[in-house]
């Protein structure tokens, strides 16, 4: 409130504010706002990069390989960086399981997924996880894997 002429400490403060009439209070307060408060946190803030990739040609062996090496439970499937869907440890379980090591993860993978902007807000990220019970989306900007994100990160 030192810009204004008032004065408190961090958490409290007033100023008596005379000279400007009430729009120009408002306008000289959000200026502060904008000057003193971060912007709003996105998931570009927290997100996790690079995104573990795999191309659509890759065995669902080498996949079993790559999420128990990097120990996560997801992978985009990726070609010439575009994101063509995802790859989770339970599908790729089910399939070793099933002796279907050489099949390429492109047969096996999720197409229908959604995925976040980098520009999406936390709290719009909460929602989306809490609403759709997903527990993973790839972060993806004019088509391109940037990312990845998970409900334990938000």
């Amino acid at each position: 409130m030192a810009s204004l002429g008032g004065g408190g400490h961090h958490t409290a403060a007033s100023a008596t504010i005379t000279g400007m009439t009430l729009y120009q209070v408002r306008e000289k307060l959000l200026e502060l706002l904008r000057h003193f408060c971060p912007g709003k946190r996105t998931v570009r803030d927290i997100m996790f990069t690079p995104p573990r990739m795999v191309p659509p040609e890759t065995t669902v062996k080498e996949a079993s390989i790559r999420v128990n090496r990097a120990q996560v439970n997801n992978l985009c499937v990726v070609a010439h960086g575009n994101l063509l869907g995802t790859l989770t440890r339970k599908i790729i379980d089910k399939a070793m399981y099933h002796h279907l090591d050489d099949t390429p993860v492109s047969a096996y993978m999720i197409t229908d997924f959604t995925s976040l902007s980098p520009d999406t807000s936390i709290e719009e990220a909460k929602t989306h996880f809490v609403t759709s019970g997903v527990v993973f989306a790839p972060v993806v900007k004019n088509d391109k894997a940037m990312g990845e994100i998970g409900r334990a990160h938000v």
